[in-house]
């Protein structure tokens, strides 16, 4: 709150409490908006701000906000793995995060009403085009919870039931979705909606690629690179053919759509 310095915040009574014991200066923010009731809030370290829950809605405007929003405006913020020190908030602009997603949707060609899953943090950058993807396109994003993301039963199900079209795994959850298809029949692990199995988030394997593509060789893997502060991928490598064992390495690829690449040494 103190690093974002947000004017609004949206939260609920459970996590409200907490900013009683606020310490750190926070004089930017100035409305609280609890989705549901707030009860023992003495608002001691927030005495500045104005604190609102869900009897007050009634009384609120009803019109919608004014469109004033321009692309260089900053969109969101999120903190990046690789800080050492005290974490830093990466500041991400509208027109990046804007650019990333429809590069990614002429990239993998999914115009149509595809349908994501939403299985990264809210926390992390990966979940902005996964839950904003789809609603550009009038599709479907699925939202599942770690535990499920954990279980690679769960995780496939899901896969499989829903019909999904793309969905983004780190190397090391991917590595237990397959071990589980593994065991199962051809027909049990039949993937017939999805277009591109994406790997993202750390460093994979060629030996995980290659055997993505031995049990899907019409799915092809999709290896993205990209860091935080520069709005997600910015890099993506198609791979619909094995890797030769002799390569050591899985290639980036390309810049997506309005990138460049600039490689110093």
């Amino acid at each position: 709150l103190a690093n974002s310095a947000v004017r609004f915040l949206l939260t609920d009574g459970l996590c409200v409490k907490p900013l009683d014991d606020f310490v750190e200066p926070c004089l930017e923010l100035e409305h609280v908006i609890c989705l549901d009731t707030v009860t023992d809030f003495k608002q001691t370290g927030l005495a500045h701000a104005k604190v609102y829950d869900s009897q007050d809605f009634q009384t609120l405007s009803q019109e919608n906000l004014e469109q004033r929003n321009q692309g260089t405006d900053p969109a969101y913020m999120l903190y990046t793995s690789g800080s050492t020190g005290l974490p830093k908030g990466a500041i991400i602009r509208h027109d990046g995060a804007v650019n990333h997603i429809y590069a990614q949707l002429d990239a993998l060609a999914l115009h149509d009403d595809f349908s994501f899953l939403q299985s990264a943090p809210a926390s992390s950058d990966i979940s902005v085009w996964q839950f904003l993807g789809p609603l550009l396109t009038g599709g479907k994003t699925v939202i599942v919870d770690t535990e499920t993301v954990c279980d690679p039963a769960k995780l496939f199900q899901i896969i499989q039931t829903e019909a999904l079209s793309l969905v983004v795994l780190v190397p090391v959850v991917l590595k237990g979705v397959l071990d589980y298809v593994s065991q199962r029949s051809s027909q049990q692990r039949s993937l017939s909606a999805l277009k591109y199995m994406m790997i993202t988030g750390e460093y994979v394997s060629v030996e995980l690629v290659n055997q993505w593509l031995q049990v899907y060789p019409d799915i092809p893997a999709a290896n993205a690179y990209g860091p935080t502060e520069a709005a997600d991928d910015i890099t993506q490598c198609i791979i619909d053919k094995p890797i030769s064992d002799n390569q050591r390495t899985v290639p980036i690829g390309k810049p997506l759509a309005n990138l460049r690449l600039y490689v110093l040494d």
